[in-house]
């Protein structure tokens, strides 16, 4: 009996005291503010502050990515898809109120939000100014972007560019004065992680871990992955193919895609418009995959170079539509935001800031 009572008395203290130490493990500070500042950036529409929150050899291979791109595109066909981007730019800027309801579609039926009609309502028509506003920028930002720009790798450059900075700037700006992802805590995760809870502007809760690689502290799900994804990105771009019989078929076809991209100007629904949209959209994605790599050339082949973004994630309202589309890439964090969309287009989880 003695010797229990000794062990018991050496026993539960030790117990308590590691109860108490793994309870009070605090969040590593660096970690901590890291998250701060990347919300921070996402709420500013600050691209360039969190393309530079990631590690240096994150970096690099976006550099490397973007560079290998514009090097190996084919000009004729990177000039097309400019007219195209840009005829799509007129489009959604003349038909924002329709595409801003194809986006808030899922509002009313969602059990989370319990939003009213005129909380919908007031929605819609901010996503659809946010729109009208970003629209005519983007498309000066296609037209500006060259290949020249992009075989420099100089992302910095690329995200510093007015038209970029603007849309940025139109996403992530609220009539309201309600921040897009409000920061809610921080605290310590499992194996040293740092968790961010952030509730978006809709009033929805999400929590994004945060992990060192490198010293940066960066969105698990961005890590998780990121090198095999570079891998396949560049593995695509290297196997890209413009023979000249597919490209000639390629060039043949814009005039008939830019026909349809201007008779969904006439569409009066949002059914209509994403009927109109359906046949060109089809005629381009099957002239790219014919250009892709592969043996047997059925690949898909990047029609403007790979983006962060955004990235992925379950779809939220509001904001620009998504910018022109990218071949396979990294995996984009579930973080708020919209990776390939426009930071505070309506991607929930993942910001990220567009790249070319």
């Amino acid at each position: 009996m003695k010797r229990l009572i000794t062990v018991a008395l050496a026993v539960v203290p030790a117990l308590a005291a590691f109860a108490v130490s793994t309870e009070s493990n605090p969040a590593d500070s660096k970690g901590v503010e890291s998250a701060k500042k990347f919300f921070s950036a996402l709420n500013s529409g600050d691209g360039n502050g969190v393309y530079g929150l990631m590690p240096k050899s994150y970096q690099k291979d976006i550099s490397t990515v973007v560079s290998a791109f514009g090097a190996k595109m084919d000009a004729d066909l990177w000039k097309e898809g400019q007219g195209i981007v840009a005829e799509l730019a007129d489009l959604a800027a003349a038909k924002s109120g329709m595409l801003a309801e194809m986006a808030t579609q899922g509002l009313a039926g969602n059990p989370e939000l319990s939003m009213t009609p005129e909380q919908i309502t007031a929605v819609q028509k901010e996503t659809a100014e946010k729109i009208a506003k970003a629209a005519p920028e983007f498309k000066k930002f296609a037209n500006k972007l060259t290949l020249d720009t992009l075989k420099t790798g100089k992302i910095e450059d690329i995200l510093a560019m007015p038209e970029l900075a603007n849309i940025s700037k139109i996403a992530a700006t609220s009539k309201t004065g309600t921040e897009e992802f409000s920061l809610v805590d921080v605290k310590a995760g499992v194996g040293g992680a740092v968790i961010a809870v952030v509730k978006d502007r809709l009033g929805q809760v999400e929590e994004t871990e945060f992990v060192n690689v490198e010293g940066s502290w960066v969105p698990k799900e961005l890590a998780d992955g990121w090198k095999e994804g570079v891998a396949e990105v560049l593995k695509g771009i290297n196997e890209m193919k413009f023979e000249e019989t597919q490209k000639q078929q390629f060039l043949s076809m814009t005039p008939m895609v830019k026909m349809g991209i201007q008779q969904a100007k006439t569409a009066t629904t949002p059914e209509q418009l994403g009927q109109a949209l359906m046949m060109p959209v089809m005629m381009v994605m099957m002239s790219m995959g014919s250009m892709g790599g592969g043996e047997d050339g059925d690949e898909e082949v990047p029609a403007m170079p790979p983006m962060m973004m955004t990235p992925q994630a379950t779809p939220r309202p509001s904001g620009p539509p998504p910018s022109t589309p990218s071949p396979r890439r990294p995996p984009q964090p579930r973080t708020p935001g919209g990776v390939n969309q426009v930071p505070g287009s309506g991607a929930r989880p993942a910001p990220q800031p567009v790249m070319p």
